[in-house]
């Protein structure tokens, strides 16, 4: 019996490793203008993605959406489709980050995610993180991952 419970920890642990995430993050660099609007990432995407940055603007009206993402990989610049981003509400400009992770069959993800304000979060892992996601040299539809409930 002994025996049994230690096989089947293993077993529920290499499961457990091989459905979680292979997320990397990316070591980066995040400047961010005095009046938050502007925030520009710089990160190494390796030999994968080499030299990768973003700059993210926010609208000055009042209303805390994004106005604009440009996106640059590999020395090519991709102008974030408005469809991606303009129906999202009070993204936090301080969450800006560079992930990746390997992919299966269809080449290597790049992600540039951020996290949106919700009213009721306790934290960091009650928002929403969205991820605007590239690979094979094009964008892909943006992802976002809702909290834990």
């Amino acid at each position: 019996m002994k025996y049994l419970a230690t096989t089947l920890g293993i077993v529920f642990l290499a499961w457990g490793v091989a459905v979680a995430s292979e997320e990397d993050f990316l070591p980066q660099k995040v400047t961010i203008t005095e009046d938050g609007r502007k925030v520009t990432v710089t990160a190494d995407g390796g030999k994968t993605f080499g030299k990768v940055s973003a700059m993210l603007e926010t609208t000055k009206n009042g209303t805390d959406r994004i106005k604009s993402i440009l996106l640059t990989v590999e020395g090519k610049e991709l102008v974030v489709p408005k469809e991606q981003f303009d129906d999202l509400r009070d993204p936090l400009m301080k969450t800006v980050q560079f992930r990746s992770e390997g992919g299966r069959g269809s080449g290597p993800w790049l992600y540039l995610t951020f996290q949106l304000a919700k009213v009721d979060a306790k934290s960091a892992s009650d928002r929403p993180r969205v991820y605007i996601r590239y690979q094979n040299g094009k964008l892909m539809e943006r992802g976002i991952r809702q909290p834990q409930e």
